[in-house]
């Protein structure tokens, strides 16, 4: 398969406190990974350093044939408006937007289409995750698993290559998890690759692949047949 994310001896530190400790990982397109691991083993900042949201201390990304660490903040911007979907466990939306607006935002910014096709894809998207009578409500009327589920047809609006999830069901009762991780399995299968940051064990395991780090290192790297 085609690898489209690689990274390369990547460490990342913050002052004194060195949280990455020369990570290499290949992530092949059309792949589910969940990364796992303790409070503090790095997850979160290695997902941030493998979507280019933050920089590294050393070591080499490659994300769709583009070297992150060699790339502007303008080149890296315009890469993750036009590759990357970003889901994250609290929904990042704007208030001053209704819920239509808030998910055709991210393409109208990057100019790729006209907003009436913008709108179309919303609307697609929203009737399939099932928040469709959303869409001209402020996004205070709806809940936390709707909130989800909108932010996820944000993500996708631009057709990404690839989708970087912090915790997405991190706010989330059991039932709207599941809903969530569904919505997931179906995209993935629809050939977005997934890259995922979890600490739900039953999430985890259920992934096709998991990555679990350790202190800033790989301590393992397995996939679903191989338990």
């Amino acid at each position: 398969m085609t690898t489209i994310l690689s990274a390369r001896n990547v460490t990342k530190a913050f002052g004194d406190n060195t949280v990455l400790h020369g990570i290499s990982v290949d992530i092949a397109a059309g792949d589910m990974v969940a990364i796992t691991g303790p409070s503090g083993s790095g997850k979160s900042t290695l997902l941030y350093a493998l979507s280019g949201m933050d920089s590294v201390t050393s070591g080499e990304v490659t994300l769709c044939g583009e070297d992150l660490t060699q790339l502007s903040q303008k080149e890296l911007a315009r890469l993750r408006l036009t590759q990357m979907g970003f889901v994250f466990q609290q929904i990042h939306l704007l208030t001053n937007l209704n819920v239509l607006d808030n998910i055709i935002f991210p393409a109208f910014l990057a100019g790729l289409a006209p907003r009436d096709e913008l709108v179309e894809r919303a609307h697609e998207l929203m009737q399939n995750l099932g928040v469709a009578p959303l869409a001209r409500r402020d996004i205070t009327e709806a809940s936390g698993g709707q909130l989800q589920r909108v932010g996820i047809c944000r993500a996708l609006i631009n057709k990404p290559r690839i989708i970087f999830a912090d915790e997405p069901t991190g706010a989330l009762d059991s039932e709207n998890s599941r809903q969530v991780m569904d919505i997931f399995r179906d995209i993935n299968a629809a050939g977005t690759t997934i890259v995922m940051v979890t600490h739900d064990e039953d999430i985890a395991a259920s992934s096709p692949r998991r990555v679990h780090l350790v202190d800033g290192l790989v301590d393992y790297d397995t996939r679903a047949k191989e338990h």
